[in-house]
């Protein structure tokens, strides 16, 4: 029940237990002292439903939790679309503050899909139209939530060209294959199809998320993808299962136990030669709490050694509290951003290098942001997302459709830069290379500007020596 609806339900039993023994007791208070009692308990009601009505409405959008389906699963009848999606279209209307500074018009927006919710004969048509009316908002936070099919393997644009860059199981597909087609349309065909369908707030980064859409499907089960393996072309039927997010947290779970233990292996030989590492490597590829708990543990064997690269690529955030607490870790003095953010005693002290693509986003690319303006790191890779500046919320329909939104302007960063619509441009900007992952090239590049940094430090120090 919605908090401020029991809330005056309360309200309106206590007055009416009130009134009923105002009546009993009327001839001791008598009428006028009883007419005024009422009054007074009116305007209080309402004063304070009216007061607390605004923050009660936001709790509750902000920590709904969506009971994720799959799109033929949720009970709702073609002839419930129409309505359904006026329900969608007034609460984006209302809220959505972001369309005027965008240029949308969201009136004509709703005409021009209303015309398609018509036509739609089932869940599969009527979510595609509903991924379309979202995608046109152009805001990452702002979608349809339902339960993806899923295949446990990724892909990326390079070059423009799409390539496979990891595969689990038995996959008929392999990490290097190049992707030429993608259900019977050329890639970069599907892709030009697939942006439309796609939210993100820049045209960058919508092309490149639709990589993401080759292996995950709201409404279809199977991918039949043209492959270019060496010197053959293969066509392979790639199926999109209901568990397939699971078997890929499952595989990230054990590939990050195997690191704990290699991590540990490597400690204890630190430990041995009482050595300081020149270098470490955190990987925080999202902000879900066991990874939050990993990373602490990883970032204490760390924060001796001199140089530390953190890994932001691929990261779609999280709260926007535990990119802060991640921020305190690296500080060197206080910044203010949505908050007050002071270093903690035990803050990282050496040199800092973030690794940071299109796949940055949310919370990710507001830590990277604090870490670059407060001049603590140093920022490689490409240009960010462009979306971390907005309040989430999440709604629900009466027909049961759970969807995101975007809501309120975002505020700008203590550097005065927006947090919405532009992406963080790199210190250090890396181009793309075909024979190997993006992050692989990053990284690459990073360790190599860390190594001439090093060898320019001793050179000078040996010069300083000599003279």
């Amino acid at each position: 029940m919605d908090w401020f609806l029991l809330l005056q339900t309360v309200s309106a039993i206590v007055l009416s237990v009130i009134g009923v023994l105002g009546l009993i007791f009327r001839k001791r208070l008598g009428k006028r002292k009883l007419c005024l009692l009422c009054l007074v308990l009116l305007v209080g009601i309402g004063y304070n439903g009216y007061r607390i009505y605004d923050c009660l409405w936001w709790k509750r959008h902000l920590a709904m939790e969506a009971e994720l389906q799959f799109v033929g699963d949720q009970k709702i009848r073609p002839e419930d679309y129409p309505e359904d999606f006026e329900e969608i279209c007034n609460v984006v209307e209302k809220h959505y503050k972001l369309a005027k500074r965008k240029g949308i018009a969201l009136e004509t927006l709703r005409e021009e899909c209303r015309q398609e919710v018509l036509r739609a004969k089932n869940n599969t048509e009527y979510v595609r139209v509903l991924q379309k009316y979202f995608a046109a908002l152009k805001n990452l936070h702002s979608f349809p939530m339902y339960a993806p099919y899923q295949a446990p393997a990724s892909a990326e644009w390079r070059c423009d060209s799409l390539y496979v860059t990891g595969s689990l199981l038995a996959l008929p597909v392999r990490a290097g294959d190049r992707i030429l087609s993608i259900d019977g349309k050329e890639a970069s065909v599907w892709r030009d199809s697939m942006m439309q369908y796609v939210s993100a707030s820049t045209d960058k980064a919508r092309y490149k998320s639709t990589a993401s859409w080759v292996f995950s499907s709201y409404t279809d089960s199977i991918r039949r993808l043209g492959l270019s393996r060496g010197d053959s072309v293969l066509f392979v039927d790639v199926p999109l299962s209901r568990d397939g997010k699971k078997q890929v947290q499952l595989h990230h779970e054990v590939g990050d136990q195997k690191r704990q233990k290699r991590d540990a292996a490597t400690h204890e030989k630190k430990e041995i030669r009482k050595g300081k590492s020149n270098l470490e490597m955190l990987a925080l590829h999202d902000f879900e709490e066991s990874t939050l708990t990993r990373f602490l543990l990883q970032f204490c064997k760390a924060r001796d050694s001199r140089h530390i690269i953190l890994d932001l690529t691929d990261n779609t955030g999280g709260w926007v509290a535990d990119a802060e607490l991640i921020a305190a870790l690296f500080l060197e003095k206080p910044y203010q951003g949505k908050h007050l953010i002071e270093p903690l005693p035990q803050a990282y002290k050496g040199e800092l290098y973030v690794m940071i693509n299109s796949g940055t986003c949310s919370a990710a690319e507001y830590l990277a942001s604090i870490l670059k303006e407060s001049g603590r790191a140093v920022l490689i890779g490409e240009e960010t997302a462009g979306d971390f500046g907005t309040m989430v919320l999440t709604f629900r329909t009466a027909h049961g459709t759970y969807f995101r939104l975007g809501a309120e302007l975002p505020q700008l960063t203590s550097g005065g830069n927006p947090t919405e619509g532009v992406g963080l441009v790199p210190d250090d900007p890396v181009k793309e290379h075909f024979s190997e992952p993006f992050r692989e090239t990053i990284r690459r590049r990073t360790i190599v500007l860390i190594l001439n940094q090093v060898i320019q430090k001793k050179k000078k120090e040996l010069f300083l020596q000599n003279t």
